[in-house]
């Protein structure tokens, strides 16, 4: 009688068990700097909406003397404005209330990464000193007038936020 060899038809479980734990610890690795890295092009994303946002409302200024919300340029104080994209911002349209107005300074603003709109302030507090900024709530959307360490900022050309 003939012996036949014995012929391996598969993985046995030990190679199979290595084999996920192999592939569970790559992933493991893998999918915390993945959600890092969108983060990261998110916020360099809002970061570019904002020069244009800071280009648009100098422009406004420069036409008009004034910021958004009809504040003249320069005044450190009062409400924060939500809604770039109201007529009353002054930036897409106008609500006829600002002097030698000629825009539309910017198309539209778009909504910033994380879905909410992007904000001017003439009062942003940092560190007890106001500033003059535009931004976004940043990824945890907390806002308006709660500032935390998350919101994504860019400062005016009048005053530069730290």
């Amino acid at each position: 009688m003939a012996v036949r060899p014995k012929q391996s038809r598969g993985f046995t479980l030990l190679e199979l068990l290595i084999a996920i734990a192999i592939i569970g610890i790559i992933a493991a690795i893998a999918i915390p700097m993945y959600s890092n890295y969108r983060q990261k092009a998110k916020i360099a994303e809002a970061k570019s909406d904002l020069r244009n946002l800071r280009l648009a409302i100098e422009m406004l200024a420069t036409d008009t003397e004034k910021w958004p919300n009809k504040r003249d340029v320069g005044d450190v104080g009062g409400l924060e404005v939500g809604d770039l994209n109201a007529n009353a911002a002054g930036l897409t349209a106008t609500d006829g209330s600002y002097p030698g107005w000629n825009g539309p300074y910017i198309q539209s603003v778009p909504l910033d990464p994380w879905g909410k709109n992007y904000f001017f302030d003439n009062d942003y507090d940092i560190n007890g000193t106001d500033y003059v900024v535009i931004g976004s709530f940043g990824p945890n959307t907390v806002g308006p007038n709660q500032y935390d360490s998350d919101d994504v900022i860019l400062g005016s050309s009048c005053q530069l936020a730290a």
